[in-house]
């Protein structure tokens, strides 16, 4: 049985579609890009692109465009032919903690403050013992040197999490380093680390319409290494890097996307879904405070035009992530939880809406571990209104009934215990109760979760997972590292 909330939601037809397609072939035509990589300036060169190399600007011809697109839907069906999520019926919400916090919300003092390998340390404890929660990066650790932040996290990651993780790439000259590390936690080659997809990197083209030099040697490192990677998010800024306008916005950052698919025609395809970014929208910006936004209606209009956009090209959008405002817990946070995530399924065509677990606004800068289990426990009431009602002979219970007769009580009968954990949702963080009468109203939802994380800590702490020799030769390779950062 497949939940639809409110049947097939569209906000761009079929001529608005094709005046996004149009405009954003304009974009790339007209206006073009700036891309600081001699070597992608000269690879797009012998695409058919408007190369100038002493100003770096690069313009897409309309036709390159339109190759490049027909390449890449045939990769499409080749990777991933249909039947596609729509027509199989199936989404599943996915408690995924993330992504990269340098910020962390103290569960003792309330405050806001820069993430420590402490609390990445304590996040990977939870999450193991978590079961509805995959591996992933709460929080990106600030107590270590920034041109090496990537590996510090990929060494406390692996040493303190049993569920494993692979590395994402963000600064130049750490993919030798990530793939030693790799070897060590693994036991594996290299070229089995390769096979295995191990390094992660991605672009977001800096706004309007750039690619800075260190971002480009950076994705090219570890394509040189043999890996997939991802050739090109959109980051619009509506009102900011482009004009206020919804449209403007989907139309700029379709352009990033389809200039993003002639960069992997021109670079080459390792074979790989995600080596565009899957029509990241644009985010938008509060006019009175300038703080970045997820969770504002805008932003979630730009989010369905890209799944228009995506059925229009025929590459249907596999994974969604939504992330709310709210810096912490709170009202605003869980409406704008519930109301980003409800609004998303009703798109029907991802096979997963990801959950970014513990991740607070503005623009999930902020992680928090206590939260993170309340969005765990949102994750399990959404998936069970997504499994819908199973209909047999059994669960109808009309001999039951009739049995039992116009008085009939079933609280204590064998159907009721045979079937209760199967067909009720049983919160273990959010209250259900009848208040007596004069109580004071508070809420204790945070304030539990806050307790949960204690007592899962003092049951569990972190502790390393690893070997003795492991964890020498992964200090070893972190020291030599940050020494040749200097």
């Amino acid at each position: 049985m497949r939940f639809d909330l409110f049947g097939p939601y569209h906000v761009l037809d079929e001529p608005q579609l094709q005046q996004v397609h149009e405009a954003s072939l304009r974009l790339l035509s007209e206006m073009g890009a700036k891309i600081e990589s001699e070597r992608l300036l000269n690879l797009l060169d012998r695409c058919g692109c408007q190369v100038s190399h002493s100003s770096f600007h690069v313009r897409f011809p309309s036709q390159v465009v339109e190759q490049a697109l027909a390449a890449a839907q045939e990769q499409y069906r080749t990777l991933r032919p249909p039947p596609w999520p729509h027509q199989v019926n199936k989404t599943t919400i996915v408690a995924q903690p993330g992504g990269y916090c340098i910020r962390c919300l103290d569960r003792h003092t309330h405050k806001h403050r820069s993430a420590t390998r402490q609390d990445l340390r304590e996040a990977c404890a939870i999450i193991d013992r978590t079961e509805q929660c995959p591996a992933g990066p709460v929080f990106l650790i600030t107590d270590c040197p920034t041109q090496t932040n990537d590996i510090h996290h990929y060494a406390e990651w692996s040493k303190y999490s049993a569920k494993g993780s692979r590395p994402y790439q963000l600064n130049v000259g750490a993919s030798a380093w990530l793939e030693e590390l790799g070897m060590v936690v693994t036991g594996k080659t290299r070229d089995q680390l390769v096979a295995d997809g191990f390094l992660n990197a991605a672009l977001y083209w800096t706004p309007p319409f750039q690619m800075p030099a260190e971002s480009a040697q950076r994705l090219l490192e570890v394509y040189d290494c043999g890996y997939a990677v991802n050739w090109g998010g959109s980051m619009v800024v509506t009102g900011a890097s482009c004009p206020i306008t919804v449209a403007a916005s989907v139309a700029l950052s379709n352009a990033h996307y389809l200039a993003s698919l002639v960069l992997l025609q021109a670079v080459g395809p390792r074979q790989c879904l995600f080596e565009v970014s899957d029509w990241t929208a644009p985010v938008g910006v509060d006019l009175a405070t300038s703080a970045p936004l997820y969770a504002d209606p805008r932003r979630l209009l730009a989010n369905v035009a890209s799944m228009d956009l995506s059925r229009y090209y025929q590459m249907p959008k596999r994974i969604c992530h939504v992330g709310p405002d709210a810096a912490g817990p709170g009202v605003q946070f869980a409406v704008e939880r519930m109301f980003a995530t409800m609004l998303l399924l009703a798109l029907h065509e991802y096979d997963e809406v990801a959950l970014r677990c513990g991740v607070m606004g503005p623009a999930c800068f902020t992680g928090s571990v206590p939260q993170m289990l309340i969005d765990v426990e949102c994750a399990r009431m959404i998936q069970r209104l997504l499994d819908g009602i199973d209909v047999d002979e059994q669960r109808l219970g009309v001999d039951l009934m009739i049995e039992k007769g116009v008085t009939g009580f079933f609280l204590d009968d064998p159907h009721t215990v045979e079937y209760m954990r199967e067909e009720s949702w049983i919160p273990e963080l959010f209250e259900r109760r009848t208040p007596v009468s004069g109580e004071v109203w508070e809420d204790p939802v945070y304030g539990r979760a806050c307790e949960r994380v204690e007592q899962m800590l003092s049951e569990s702490p972190p502790q390393v997972v690893l070997t003795d020799d492991q964890v020498r030769e992964i200090d070893r390779i972190v020291q030599a590292a940050d020494v040749a950062a200097v």
